[in-house]
């Protein structure tokens, strides 16, 4: 079935339910196109903790595709060693990741999403407006949501502010994924 993993994976997406009774899985995609996940053909698979997943908080196992389907509800996958929703029903809940040295290297001044992900925010003025907590992909342009003080707390208490900053180049200045620090043309009171 699946090999234990030591790496700490990309996050590629999540399992989220059955698909039939032959083990077929739902999955949700993170990446653009969704499609694009199937790409990758060994998987490793991390446990949340959630119910039934492997039954081992932060357990992390391989994952060979063996067949996958795009159909009008969605993605679905068949993983090898899973030939019945009873075998795969321990998947679900499962994180969908992949050894971050497989991802393909980007052009200078694109990034993947995960790495801005926790950058400070600074703008010109070197007001530090937050941290990147997420992004929000809207169609015209995606969007940094930038939380001031920490980001977990700002989350959960509604502690500090959030704004949300258009990722352009007239708005985001510079990124040095070295220093963690991202400069914005942003006014603190905007």
């Amino acid at each position: 079935m699946a090999n234990l993993i030591r790496e700490n994976p990309v996050t590629l997406g999540k399992i989220c339910g059955h698909f039939g009774v032959k083990g077929w899985l739902k999955i949700v995609s993170y990446t653009r196109p969704a499609s694009q996940i199937f790409q990758y053909d060994n998987w490793t698979l991390v446990c949340l903790g959630e119910s039934g997943c492997l039954n081992d908080k932060r357990l992390r196992v391989g994952a060979e595709v063996s067949a996958f389907k795009e159909n009008a509800n969605g993605l679905v996958v068949k993983l090898a060693g899973y030939d019945s929703r009873e075998a795969s029903a321990v998947l679900i809940g499962n994180n969908i990741g992949i050894d971050r040295s497989r991802l393909e290297p980007l052009p200078e001044g694109d990034y993947y999403w995960l790495d801005l992900i926790g950058l400070s925010v600074v703008n010109l003025e070197g007001v530090i407006l937050g941290k990147v907590d997420h992004l929000l992909e809207t169609g015209a342009n995606d969007v940094l949501v930038v939380h001031s003080g920490s980001s977990q707390d700002a989350r959960e208490e509604n502690n500090g502010e959030q704004r949300l900053l258009p990722w352009t180049p007239n708005v985001v200045t510079r990124v040095d994924l070295e220093s963690g620090v991202m400069t914005v043309d942003w006014k603190e009171d905007y």
